[in-house]
């Protein structure tokens, strides 16, 4: 993946690519649980959000999710908010280049509004 993210890069900000319009900025957007837990891939990003939740709306917004094979029985108390769990007091070691937005309330609507203008006042910086 971050090769990947290497050759996109490469390819969005040189000149020569008949695909960069100077007039609109590119954006990369990668997600994944464990992406921030990633050192090379952490190193590249221009800006790392992590969307936190409570043990309760985790679970509810799993359990709405269809899952091919479907989790068994106790999966998600066994292996999935143990496994946020341990991502999240990982990437909190690196809180300071990190946003941490609480997502328990808000719809998917509400996150995407809210992040796309951190991500423009940013940029705007």
């Amino acid at each position: 993946m971050v090769a990947d993210v290497q050759k996109w890069e490469h390819t969005n900000q040189s000149p020569l690519s008949p695909a960069v319009d100077p007039m609109t900025p590119s954006l990369l957007i990668i997600e994944g649980i464990f992406i921030l837990n990633c050192k090379p891939l952490f190193d590249l990003m221009d800006h790392r959000i992590f969307l936190t939740l409570d043990h309760n709306t985790l679970k509810e917004r799993r359990c709405t999710r269809a899952y091919d094979p479907p989790d068994p029985p106790g999966y998600f108390e066994k292996y999935v908010w143990p496994a946020y769990e341990k991502s999240l007091s990982e990437v909190k070691m690196e809180e300071d280049r990190i946003t941490f937005v609480n997502a328990n309330e808000d719809t998917p609507d509400e996150l995407f509004t809210s992040i796309y203008g951190r991500l423009k006042f940013d940029e705007l910086k």
